[in-house]
């Protein structure tokens, strides 16, 4: 990524023709991006395209900007559009950047355990890009802590825990992606994050009808129960109250 960019008086400023970066729309309606003036001030996790010259209509493949922390950006041009970005069509705010453009007003963070609450917020909403590849996620929570000089106090073996509960498989959402992760080859952008209050009712029939929300629990398990060819995970307890 550093190639698309240079530092000067301790900015981060663009080193190509033109760059494109998609902030879905929602961001702006919650709190991980807002209009201040002429910048823009978003957690640090989007896509972006890169372009070589005015002419230059299709650009790189998609990339992700990857710094989880709260930054000021300075676009030459905003607007809105639909468009599918990483599989799905999604309002986006196009932030548009040319050459000496400034992309960071300052390279250096300013370290809250907010940054970190923030990006964790946005990973347990389904709403982290799914251009990071599945590898890389346990790698940037450990990033945002350490930037942001924090120390959670708890193993990394628990945010992987929660990522491989997060992440579905996109062919089936029912199937945790962990399990075509540890298949042997596979596609590390095949997954689809989803709200930690859906896994429940993605996971399993029973983990549904005995989660949070019992009307909308129980047309999902109801659901679930007519659709065929469900994976289904089958809990101890499950076979006890049944039996």
């Amino acid at each position: 990524m550093n190639k698309f960019f240079y530092t000067k008086d301790g900015k981060m400023l663009v080193n190509v023709a033109r760059i494109e970066a998609y902030i879905p729309s929602s961001y702006f309606d919650g709190k991980y991006a807002a209009q201040d003036g002429e910048f823009i001030e978003m957690l640090g996790i989007f896509n972006f395209k890169t372009f070589t010259s005015d002419t230059d209509t299709k650009g790189s493949p998609l990339q992700t900007f990857a710094i989880p922390a709260l930054i000021r950006t300075k676009p030459s041009s905003v607007h809105k559009k639909e468009l599918s970005v990483d599989g799905e069509i999604e309002e986006y705010n196009i932030l548009e950047y040319y050459r000496d453009d400034i992309m960071l007003n300052s390279t250096a963070i300013i370290k809250s355990i907010d940054n970190v609450e923030l990006f964790f917020d946005m990973l347990i909403s389904g709403k982290i890009p799914k251009t990071i590849p599945y590898s890389d996620l346990s790698k940037i929570i450990l990033k945002a802590v350490d930037i942001n000089g924090t120390n959670l106090g708890v193993p990394a073996k628990i945010f992987e825990l929660m990522i491989s509960e997060i992440c579905r498989d996109s062919a089936d959402t029912s199937k945790s992606f962990r399990y075509t992760a540890g298949s042997g080859s596979f596609n590390e952008r095949g997954y689809t994050p989803v709200n930690l209050r859906s896994v429940a009712r993605l996971s399993s029939t029973f983990s549904a009808i005995t989660f949070e929300d019992f009307d909308a629990m129980s047309i999902s398990s109801i659901k679930r129960s007519r659709t065929p060819n469900q994976h289904e995970t089958v809990s101890p307890i499950e076979a006890i109250i049944k039996y």
